[in-house]
């Protein structure tokens, strides 16, 4: 019994030592945990507690012009400066935005013709929000110059979507109004110019836009001569729509090419037959106004034929001359006959439109009749018809005695 008694006396000691240790400890580190309350971060301040989750919500936005729905309005949602989403009102000018965050939001609606909106909406729940747009111009002016020269061109006729047809000033400058926010058409003309057309973006300030338009691409021909003789050449100038010359243009004669022009826009070209010629010219597919020049005269020469019956007209040809009166003595002047052009006995009727035959000398001493002077020129052919008539005489006896 002696020894159990020190042994419970040592296990008391030792737990009555025991207790007081677990108990500082419990106080030092641990604190109470309440198990209904949420787990907190212990390098958290108690302060910062993390926020509590959003609920959803959604906004339907419905845009007009103060009666009229407004379709096709350009909708766009940020949220602390970041864009949420963006969108169109349909026809009935109504954007659903389907679920979005609980919150503050900024609205920003953008349609041509109507100055921007930005309003801000709080969404909590389902929320439905109106808002009314304003229509309104804006100042627009068009400065129209030439595209090469830079000057002004007046009375350019300006088509303006949206606002008519003007005309500009002295000074090349028209002003139109045209609706805010939105894309306006241009188009420009004017007589001798080509035709330009572009797009402005016009916002909600007044606004001018520079327009340079070119002239039309042309082809101008001057000639020296208006008439000139064959074989001859005139000379051709070409220019372009500024009056400055044309280099390597061609020159055409008839639809012929016959010369192309030099650095100083010119060119000579040959002429060679008679009568009305045309003459252009052609540059980079575009053709000049024609031209006319008229060619005296003919290169063309004389056949061998035209050239003989000439000479024979020539020949045949005797001037006779008449007596003349002289009109201050009241006597006149026998002049004497000249002498035929033929001074080889050839025939006088070598002009006839038929040939002659060759008729043999019948005077000379080698003639048939050669005892006699030598019978020559228009004698002879007197002789030798008749007598060819008195031989025709001499065969009709005959055959009249026959019968």
């Amino acid at each position: 019994m002696f020894r159990l008694a020190p042994a419970l006396a040592c296990l008391l000691l030792v737990l009555s030592g025991a207790a007081p240790v677990a108990g500082a400890g419990a106080d030092a580190t641990s604190p109470t945990i309440d198990a209904a309350s949420p787990i907190v971060d212990a390098a958290s301040s108690p302060t910062n507690t993390a926020p509590a989750l959003q609920q959803g919500g959604s906004l339907s936005l419905t845009v007009t012009d103060g009666d009229d729905p407004v379709s096709s309005a350009d909708v766009t949602l940020y949220r602390d400066g970041e864009r949420v989403l963006s969108g169109e009102t349909g026809e009935d000018g109504t954007l659903d935005t389907g679920p979005i965050e609980n919150g503050a939001y900024r609205v920003e609606i953008r349609e041509p013709g109507y100055y921007e909106r930005s309003v801000s909406v709080t969404v909590d729940g389902e929320t439905a929000r109106s808002v009314a747009l304003e229509a309104g111009s804006v100042e627009l002016t068009v400065d129209v110059t030439d595209a090469r020269t830079g000057d002004p061109l007046a009375d350019a006729v300006v088509d303006v979507d949206a606002a008519g047809t003007v005309r500009t000033g002295p000074d090349g400058t028209q002003t139109v109004r045209v609706p805010v926010n939105g894309e306006v058409g241009l188009t420009v003309t004017k007589d001798g110019y080509e035709r330009a057309a572009l797009s402005v973006a016009v916002g909600e300030s007044p606004q001018s836009i520079d327009l340079e338009i070119a002239r039309e691409t042309r082809l101008s021909l001057s000639l020296a001569d208006d008439s000139v003789a064959a074989g001859d050449s005139v000379t051709a100038t070409v220019t372009d729509a500024y009056g400055d010359p044309v280099a390597g243009a061609t020159l055409l004669l008839d639809g012929e090419a016959v010369a192309e022009t030099g650095a100083d826009g010119t060119a000579s070209v040959p002429v060679e037959s008679g009568g009305e010629h045309t003459v252009r010219a052609r540059a980079g597919g575009t053709l000049s106004d024609p031209q006319t020049i008229s060619v005296e005269g003919s290169l063309s020469t004389a056949t061998p034929a035209e050239t003989a019956g000439g000479a024979a007209n020539e020949t045949a040809t005797g001037e006779t001359e008449t007596a003349t009166s002289n009109t201050e003595s009241g006597t006149e002047t026998p002049v004497p006959t000249a002498t035929p052009a033929n001074d080889s006995g050839d025939s006088p009727f070598a002009a006839l439109p038929f040939s002659v035959p060759e008729i043999p000398d019948l005077g000379g001493s080698d003639g048939p009749l050669g005892m006699l002077p030598p019978i020559e020129g228009s004698a002879r052919i007197v002789l030798v018809l008749a007598g060819i008539g008195a031989v025709g005489l001499v065969l009709s006896v005959l055959r009249e005695d026959e019968l």
